[in-house]
């Protein structure tokens, strides 16, 4: 069978299948290479217009996550077409937008888990670590609601800058309250150049999602070769 994982250990340093001692394991400060290796193919995958294939049901969860964790500046305008990428059993399904956001071009990429979103600025990007740790809290605090909860870690890498959002502290002794992390907590980010990239798991207080590690574990939606 395939072994299950649950969302929130999605972020964490250490993708071995035994569960970590509590989410501070799960959530480091710094994404990992396997993030990032994961949002480049999300990115990469070439998006249609929508068509009858796509139920209905999954464009309103899309908006619906968009909404949930987009602030209206940011949150792509009804009138901008959405897409689609179909499974060919190797790829996941997912749903994108692209648009202007004032100066910033966004484009917003969801699978049924995850969030990943580019923005590129039209600003020089930050060309020191003090720098970046001014221009992208403050960025992420204009893109996503609930903004004062995140509390992202700035570090340089090669090429550029990330960071994550550090897990919640927790009473001595004590296990975090899993029952209460939502989507703010698993925030990780790149910077390069002027492209940021952002993932997201797209949880919620008191979720019970879990996903099976399988070539379908992004699924979204029904793939044609299903139907």
């Amino acid at each position: 069978m395939p072994a299950l994982l649950f969302l929130p250990a999605l972020l964490c340093s250490n993708w071995a299948l035994g569960q970590p001692d509590s989410l501070e394991d799960r959530l480091p400060t710094r994404p990992t290479p396997r993030e990032a290796a994961l949002v480049a193919e999300v990115l990469s995958y070439q998006h249609e217009p929508i068509s009858a294939d796509v139920p209905q049901g999954a464009t309103m969860l899309f908006d619906g996550w968009n909404e949930t964790m987009l602030t209206p500046q940011f949150a792509p305008p009804q009138d901008a077409p959405r897409l689609v990428h179909f499974s060919d059993g190797k790829t996941y399904d997912t749903l994108s937008v692209e648009y202007l956001a004032d100066e910033y071009k966004v484009r917003v990429v969801q699978t049924r888990f995850f969030l990943v979103m580019t923005i590129t600025t039209p600003q020089e990007p930050p060309a020191s670590l003090q720098a970046a740790t001014q221009f992208v809290p403050g960025l992420l605090a204009r893109v996503f609601r609930e903004h004062e909860k995140l509390h992202v870690s700035v570090r340089e890498m090669e090429g550029g800058f990330c960071g994550a959002q550090p897990p919640r502290r927790r009473p001595p002794g004590r296990e975090l309250d899993m029952a209460n992390a939502n989507w703010t907590h698993t925030i990780g980010w790149w910077m390069t150049g002027r492209e940021l990239r952002v993932l997201g798991v797209k949880i919620q207080p008191r979720s019970s999602l879990i996903i099976t590690d399988t070539p379908y574990w992004f699924r979204f939606y029904p793939s044609r070769q299903d139907q």
